[in-house]
């Protein structure tokens, strides 16, 4: 493989300058995780497992005088072992694949773009990672992504930025769930007032359409203002905050309990403040402190709406060349599908450098959830909208896990930057 490719930049390299003179770099990684978890799904009768993560990652970039082309592919296989894994979906087979093309003149800023991609997962893998929803759901869960943007200077001191994206997610069984559409658009402005300090402002619209028997929309309306400014040589600021609108049509308004029952003419809409903001302080040479706070609505993977709420902190010190420590705490709350739960956690990272391409990382981390609340009986129902089933709230109790995870990886870089 390695000399084929060789031969094809070799090939493309004799050919006059400035036609189609490629520069090409090929990389790719392999990392294995192992996890011991004593309740790694918070149930209320803990039972520890062992986990398994296997992933094969690879990196192509194609670069010439005013473009880039970059491929991105992923394949990766988990597994659950051990009495807390029963009831369980125990093995997930994932993977995908990202395309992107961009070209820019002289001025790298000044760029357009295009995306495309493709993944496949387990669809009871998708509602446990992201929902906390263990089922005995069969199948996969598809998303393919097309999209692109623009972004331009328009003066000195100010650029813009548009962009548009559109994913179609479906199920294999096509049963097994409710496939939708969910297209974004965004404009940002962004303006520079002096050396520290950069304003912003952007606007968002999506829209989800579900393939249900109500034909289900949903209209998500974001608009925020923010600010990049260096305070110091030390200390660094990057936030932005505004406000969500959700409207729903022909479905359960956002956020509501689940024992709604939808029809043609339900509807409803909530709006609510949103923000990102990240504090960054060099304390010393070799320690960096980070403040974070965010509140988010957003569709999950299967495209239930999920409000996050969270503030956290970390801390990581840079040892020395091949070793780094970190400390993480948060503290977070969930709301999707009728039902709010409120989180802590805690967490500690030992990274080394073991050779020019190898790298080991032990991790500890403790997570605790208080008792979910919100829905009115126990349980399982089947949301209306998106086809999946809902774990009801008041069998949900607090819990509490621990977590050891060892993780170790190789990135080889097959053909450097510059062939």
């Amino acid at each position: 493989m390695k000399r084929t490719i060789l031969a094809v930049s070799v090939c493309l390299s004799v050919v006059p300058s400035g036609v189609y003179a490629v520069d090409w770099s090929l990389n790719s990684t392999l990392s294995q995780s192992v996890e011991l978890n004593d309740n790694p799904f918070l149930r209320a009768l803990a039972a520890g497992t062992f986990s398994s993560y296997s992933t094969i990652a690879a990196n192509a970039t194609a670069r010439m005088p005013t473009s880039k082309f970059t491929f991105d592919g992923s394949v990766s296989y988990q597994k659950y072992l051990g009495p807390g894994a029963d009831g369980v979906p125990s093995e997930n087979l994932q993977g995908g694949a990202n395309f992107h093309y961009e070209t820019y003149g002289k001025n790298n800023s000044d760029r357009q773009y295009l995306d495309a991609g493709w993944h496949r997962s387990s669809t009871a893998f998708a509602l446990l990672g992201q929902l906390a929803i263990i089922t005995n759901t069969r199948g996969f869960l598809d998303t393919t992504t097309v999209g692109g943007g623009i972004e331009r200077s328009i003066t000195a001191l100010d650029s813009v930025s548009l962009s548009a994206h559109s994913t179609y997610t479906s199920y294999d069984p096509g049963s097994a769930g409710t496939a939708f559409i969910d297209t974004s658009a965004s404009g940002t402005w962004r303006h520079r007032v002096n050396p520290i300090a950069t304003l912003s402002a952007s606007s968002d619209a999506e829209f989800l359409h579900f393939d249900n028997a109500l034909n289900t929309d949903i209209t998500i309306l974001r608009e925020n203002a923010g600010i990049d400014a260096a305070l110091s040589p030390l200390l660094s600021f990057r936030g932005t905050a505004g406000v969500a609108y959700v409207q729903t049509e022909r479905g359960i308004p956002a956020f509501s309990l689940v024992s709604l029952t939808p029809n043609a003419s339900s509807s409803g809409s909530v709006a609510d403040f949103i923000t990102n903001m990240v504090l960054t302080y060099k304390m010393f040479p070799d320690t960096t402190l980070t403040l974070t706070g965010i509140q988010s609505v957003s569709p999950s993977a299967v495209g239930s709406l999920i409000k996050l709420t969270s503030i956290g902190a970390g801390l990581t010190r840079n040892v020395n060349s091949r070793q780094t420590l970190s400390f993480a705490a948060d503290a977070s709350r969930t709301t999707s599908l009728g039902t709010t739960s409120d989180f802590l956690s805690g967490s500690i990272v030992y990274s080394y450098l073991l050779a020019k391409e190898w790298t080991a990382q032990l991790s500890y981390r403790h997570l605790h959830r208080f008792a979910t609340s919100g829905s009115p009986s126990t349980g399982f129902t089947i949301d209306p909208i998106t086809g999946i089933p809902i774990a009801l709230a008041s069998g949900l109790g607090p819990a509490d896990s621990n977590s050891i995870m060892m993780v170790v990886s190789r990135s080889v870089s097959i053909l450097p930057d510059g062939y």
